[in-house]
C-alpha cells in the first residue's frame, strides 16, 4: 500500500530557541547523527536553555530527519529524551498509530536508496540540500502489513549485527598480521 507520510505522521520543527541563561539541556547536531541513522548520545553538546523546552522534548520512537544537511539521514530516538532537543535543522517526526506504521520501519525506509533519490530530486540547495516540510509530508511511502514491516526491522538489526562482527574481525586480523609482521622484522 502506498501512503502519504502525512497522513500516518505528524511533525515538527528542531529547537528554534537560541541559547540563554538557564537550564543546561543537551542538543543533538547535524554530526551527532550518522550516515546510517544512528544518534551518538554520548557525544552530543550542552546549551543553557531560559525558555521551557517541553514542545522540543524528544521522546521514543521520534524520528530525526535532517532536514538542512549534505545528507537526509533519518534516526529513531532509542528512548525518551526530555532534557534533549535537536537543533533547527531537523524536522521531528513522529508516527500517528505504531500498529500502521513502525517508526523503525519508516525510519529504515527514509535511508532507503528509494527514498533518498526522491529527496535528491525535490531538495533545494546547491551546496547543502534542504528538505522542505511540505516535501517530506507529501512524500509517497510504500507500506506493507506491520507484521512485514517488523519482519524487515529485524533483518536490519541482523545485517547491522553481521557488518559490526565483520569490521572486528577485520580489525582483528590486521592486529594479527601487524604482529607476524613485527615478528618477522625483529627475527631478520
Amino acid at each position: 500500500m502506498k501512503i502519504k507520510l502525512k497522513d500516518v505522521c505528524t511533525f515538527r520543527s528542531g529547537f528554534q530557541g537560541k541559547s540563554s541563561e538557564g537550564k543546561l539541556i543537551k542538543q543533538i547536531k547535524l554530526k551527532d547523527v550518522t550516515s546510517d541513522g544512528e544518534i551518538l548520545l554520548d557525544q552530543l553538546s550542552e546549551i543553557s536553555c531560559g525558555q521551557p523546552i517541553d514542545r522540543y522534548a524528544l521522546y521514543k520512537n521520534n524520528i530525526l530527519f535532517k532536514a538542512k544537511s549534505t545528507e537526509n539521514t533519518a534516526a529513531c530516538v532509542p528512548c525518551d529524551l526530555k532534557e534533549t532537543v535537536a537543533n533547527s535543522h531537523f524536522f521531528v517526526i513522529t508516527v500517528k498509530d505504531e500498529e500502521v506504521v513502525d517508526p523503525m520501519y519508516l525510519t529504515i525506509y527514509l535511508n532507503s536508496e528509494l527514498a533518498q533519490g526522491y529527496f535528491k530530486k525535490h531538495s533545494q540547495g546547491v551546496t547543502s540540500s534542504m528538505v522542505r516540510l511540505k516535501t517530506l509530508e507529501e512524500m509517497e511511502v510504500l507500506l506493507p502489513s506491520i507484521n512485514k514491516q517488523r519482519e524487515a526491522i529485524k533483518a536490519y538489526h541482523l545485517m547491522k549485527s553481521e557488518r559490526e562482527l565483520m569490521e572486528k574481525l577485520i580489525q582483528n586480523r590486521e592486529k594479527q598480521f601487524k604482529g607476524y609482521f613485527q615478528g618477522l622484522l625483529e627475527e631478520a
